[in-house]
This record gives C-alpha cells, sequence and structure tokens, in this order.
C-alpha cells in the first residue's frame, strides 16, 4: 500500500518519451529553499496562484490546457519536491505532512507572495488542506482537489486497486485507465496520454518517493485535522470526481460541510485524475471561484 502513488508515477514516465515543455511556461528556475533546491516555473498574469502536486507526481503532471487556461489571469506558480526532477535536497527528504507544509511554506516566501491562491491535487490537496490549517492567514483562495484530511473519518480506497499496482503484467495504459480515469473516459485518458507523451521525463528518486510514502500512511493513520476544519477562514473549493477510486468521493461533502461557506463540487462521471479528464472545464470552474 505504501508504494501506489510511485508506481502511478513510475507507470506514467514509462509512457512518455523524451519532450519538451510548452513554451509558455518560460525557463526553469531554481530557489534556494533551507537545504533544498526547488525547481520551478512562474508564468501568466495576475494574482499568484501555487499548484500542489500529488505524490510521486512531477509538475510536467499538470495538463497544460489547464495551466494556459488558468495562466490567463493569474501568475501560476508549479514546483517539484525534492527528489523530483530537478529539485535536490542535502540531508533527509520530508516525510511528514508538517515538514512538506514548512517546505512549501518557505518555498512560497522566498517568491515573496503576498497572500497566494493555492490549488493542490491528491496529497497536494491533502497537504494545501494542512498548510491553510497551519497558515491559513498567509493565503486568500484553497482549491483541493481529491483532498483527505486524515484519521478515521477518511474513506480510505479499496484495497483491491493497490494490489492492481502490484501486478507487473499490467501494461501503464491499463493501469492509468483504471486508477485515473473511469471506463466511460477512455477517450480522455488517451488523450492525457497522449499530452505526457510530448513532456520530459521527470526523475524520481526511490527515497524521496518513500518519505512522501509515509507522509501519506501518517497523515491517515494519524489522528487527522477534522477539528482544525472549523476554524479556516479562507474561501475554499473542495473538487471530486463522482468516480474517484483513489481519494473516494464522501471525503469531499464530509471536508466541504466542516469548512464554513466552502464551496463543493462533485464532477459527474470523472475520475481521481479529474483535472487531467476535463481541464478545460476544472479550470473554468477553478477561474470562477478564484473570482470570487
Amino acid at each position: 500500500m505504501k508504494q501506489w502513488l510511485l508506481v502511478i508515477c513510475l507507470l506514467i514516465g514509462s509512457v512518455a518519451s523524451a519532450g519538451t515543455v510548452p513554451d509558455f511556461y518560460g525557463p526553469l528556475k531554481q530557489a534556494q529553499v533551507g537545504d533544498a533546491s526547488i525547481s520551478y516555473y512562474r508564468f501568466g498574469t495576475g494574482a499568484p496562484l501555487v499548484m500542489i502536486t500529488g505524490h510521486g507526481d512531477a509538475m510536467v503532471m499538470w495538463h497544460p490546457a489547464l495551466l494556459k487556461k488558468l495562466s490567463q489571469t493569474r501568475e501560476v506558480i508549479i514546483f517539484d519536491y525534492p527528489g523530483v526532477g530537478e529539485s535536490t535536497i542535502k540531508g533527509d527528504y520530508p516525510d511528514s505532512m508538517d515538514k512538506l507544509s514548512r517546505l512549501v511554506q518557505a518555498f512560497i516566501e522566498n517568491q515573496q507572495l503576498d497572500r497566494p491562491d493555492l490549488l493542490g491535487f491528491s496529497m497536494g490537496g491533502s497537504l494545501a488542506l494542512y498548510m491553510t490549517t497551519q497558515y491559513g492567514d498567509k493565503y486568500h483562495h484553497v482549491v483541493l482537489v481529491g483532498a483527505k484530511a486524515g484519521g478515521k473519518k477518511t474513506v480510505t480506497p479499496d484495497p483491491k486497486y493497490f494490489n492492481m499496482l502490484n501486478d507487473t503484467k499490467m501494461s501503464p495504459a491499463v493501469a492509468i485507465k483504471t486508477l485515473l480515469f473511469p471506463a466511460t473516459a477512455a477517450a480522455q485518458a488517451d488523450a492525457y496520454l497522449k499530452v505526457l507523451s510530448q513532456m520530459p521525463i521527470p526523475k524520481m528518486n526511490p527515497e524521496a518517493m518513500k518519505a512522501q510514502s509515509e507522509a501519506v500512511n501518517a497523515e491517515n493513520s494519524g489522528a487527522g485535522i477534522w477539528d482544525k476544519l472549523p476554524l479556516i477562514k479562507n474561501r475554499v473549493l473542495v473538487i471530486n470526481g463522482s468516480d474517484d477510486i483513489l481519494t473516494p468521493v464522501q471525503n469531499a461533502p464530509m471536508i466541504a460541510s466542516a469548512i464554513p461557506g466552502a464551496w463543493l463540487a462533485q464532477i459527474k462521471g470523472a475520475g481521481h485524475g479529474v483535472l487531467f479528464q476535463e481541464p478545460e472545464f476544472t479550470g473554468d470552474l477553478i477561474e470562477l471561484f478564484l473570482s470570487y
């Protein structure tokens, strides 16, 4: 179970050929954040939007169509965790939500961002939620996609999907289509796989992936942050696909109902990879929320 997101990353990387990011990303940049060197892109104009990837994900996995749409009204900042892509660290990789939270907040401070908006996907959604309970007054809007709040209240996936990832005979395309996209979205899954094939193949450090796994498992087995959610004062949008099998959709309404004034969007027919499956639609939805 601990290795499932690492396997997703490796599967996705195996279907990609060495490519380049779209021109609108601009040049790859580096920021020294404590002992970490963080690689990132900044592009677009408007209020800053920091996008936080999931466990085992690289920033090249963000759908370019989503990024292009958001960058029309926002300055978009995407980055890689240490051990992913060109990001590195001297010493241990962050292995808890608290350590990841402090790292990302330090990166935000390094970039001199004044109350940026946050968007987090999967583990990144859980991390954005955790960060909001810790540093909420430092952010404006917060978008949570496929997020969890940890603890016993959290609805976890069916173990059979973890078992599928241990099947070495299953092709990467089948794994992606099964775990990130529902069966009814085969054409959208193929389109996303084509996008990935045109992007660079990110480096993935196994020790970094192991540390992220420990953070995710500690989140699920710990007390959770449910008691802190009613104290959140930020504007929050919670998004989940109705057919999400990796972060079951039952989590979304529980999180949204615990946060005063939160918006809830459950996208019918979408899976865990809702941002990859419906980049234009979710982009419009996120733009609408950020303008509120």
